[in-house]
C-alpha cells in the first residue's frame, strides 16, 4: 500500500512550505482530471535485510503526489481504488554500485522517452535533461553554466545528440525563469508546460536574435526578452488574453517585420504589435501587400537603373533602349490604372 510507501524526508523535500519547486500540486491536478495513467513505470529496490521495503530509484514526484491524493478525504472512491496499488519495477543490484543502477535506469529512460519507444513531450523531454545535467554538474538552479562534457554525457546517457541537450535546455531554464518573474508569478497568468513550442520558436530564430538575446553561457534572459516576452505573448494574464502572438507561427512574421528595409515601415509595424496588439501575421500581410504595389517611386528608381545603362548616343535600334520602352510603358500602364481606381 502507498500510503506508508514514502519516507517522511522524501514528502518534506518534495513538498516544502516555502512553495511547489517540484510541482507536486500540478501533477495531483492532471491525475484528477485525467485518471492514474500508469504508462510511466517508477523504479524501486529492494532495501537489504528489511522485509517486503522497498527504496523509490525514479518516479518520487509521482509518488508524492499519489500518497498526497490519498492523504485528501475528499478524493473520489474510483479514483482512490486506481491509486491505492499501482506497478512497478523492481531493480535487481546483483551486487553492483549504486552508480551502476543509476546509470541503467537513466539509460531505460532515455530510450523510452527520447527514442522510439514512447515519446514525452518537449518539454518532459527538457526537464528530464535538466535534471540529468544538474546531478552530472553538481550545480544549483540559480548558477546554470553551460559544460560541454556534461552535455555529452547526457546525450550518451539519454541516446540523443548534444544538440538536441542544448537545445532543450536553453527553453527549459528561460521557461523557468520568466515563470519567477513578479508579473507572472503574482499575476492572473503562468507558464505552462504548452508554452514550450512558443518560447522554441522565439527563441531559435535567427531573425529574432537580437530582438530576443539569450546568454550563450548560462542561458539566461536579459531584462529585454523578459519584458518582450511578456508584452507580446502575455504570460502575465490569465489565458493570455489579448496576446498579438498566439501561435508559433507568429514569430515568424515578426521576423519579417524587424528586418523590414524600411526603417520608418519597420518602426510603424513594430508599434502596431507591441503597442496596438496587432497579430505580426495581419500587420506583415498588409506591408506584404504594400511591397506588391509600384509606386511612383519604385518607378522612378527602376528608369534611374535603366537609364543609367544607356549612353546618349545610343538609338532605339539598340536593345538596351527597346527593353526600356517596352518596360517603361508597361509601369506606366500600371501606375495610369491605380491612379484611376
Amino acid at each position: 500500500t502507498l500510503d506508508k510507501a514514502i519516507t517522511g524526508e522524501t514528502f518534506r523535500r518534495m513538498c516544502p512550505n516555502d512553495g511547489d519547486p517540484f510541482r507536486i500540486e500540478d501533477l495531483c491536478r492532471s491525475i484528477k482530471e485525467n485518471g492514474w495513467q500508469p504508462v510511466d513505470a517508477m523504479f524501486v529496490r529492494k532495501l537489504e535485510g528489511v522485509e517486503d521495503r522497498y527504496v523509490v530509484l525514479e518516479g518520487n514526484r509521482r509518488l508524492t503526489a499519489i500518497v498526497k491524493l490519498l492523504d485528501d478525504p475528499k478524493l473520489g472512491k474510483d479514483l482512490r481504488e486506481s491509486i491505492q496499488k499501482i506497478e512497478v519495477l523492481e531493480v535487481l543490484a546483483n551486487g553492483q554500485s549504486e552508480d551502476v543502477v543509476r546509470n541503467q535506469i537513466t539509460y531505460l529512460l532515455g530510450v523510452r522517452h527520447h527514442g522510439s519507444l514512447k515519446r514525452w513531450s518537449a518539454f518532459a523531454q527538457a526537464a528530464n535533461i535538466y535534471l540529468r545535467y544538474k546531478e552530472l554538474a553538481k550545480i544549483k538552479d540559480d548558477v546554470f553554466v553551460w559544460k560541454q562534457d556534461c552535455a555529452d554525457e547526457v546525450a550518451s546517457s539519454l541516446s540523443i545528440s548534444p544538440t538536441i541537450v542544448r537545445e532543450r535546455l536553453k527553453v527549459f531554464i528561460a521557461m523557468r525563469q520568466l515563470g519567477t518573474m513578479p508579473a507572472i508569478k503574482d499575476g492572473a497568468g503562468e507558464i505552462r508546460d504548452r508554452h514550450y513550442s512558443l518560447i522554441e520558436e522565439g527563441l531559435k530564430r535567427k531573425d529574432l536574435k537580437e530582438f530576443l538575446p539569450q546568454d550563450d553561457s548560462t542561458f539566461a534572459l536579459p531584462e529585454p526578452s523578459v519584458q518582450r516576452f511578456i508584452e507580446l505573448c502575455h504570460f502575465d494574464k490569465a489565458n493570455r488574453e489579448g496576446s498579438p502572438i498566439r501561435d508559433p507561427r507568429e514569430w515568424r512574421s515578426l521576423g519579417k517585420i524587424l528586418t523590414d528595409e524600411n526603417v520608418e515601415k519597420r518602426e510603424e509595424n513594430k508599434r502596431l504589435v507591441i503597442e496596438h496588439k496587432q497579430a505580426p501575421s495581419e500587420v506583415w500581410a498588409k506591408r506584404s501587400a504594400e511591397l506588391r504595389q509600384v509606386s511612383w517611386e519604385t518607378w522612378l528608381r527602376r528608369l534611374k537603373l535603366r537609364l543609367s545603362r544607356i549612353n546618349m548616343g545610343d538609338t532605339f535600334e539598340d536593345e538596351d533602349a527597346v527593353t526600356l520602352v517596352r518596360d517603361l510603358r508597361k509601369l506606366l500602364t500600371r501606375l495610369q490604372k491605380r491612379e484611376s481606381k
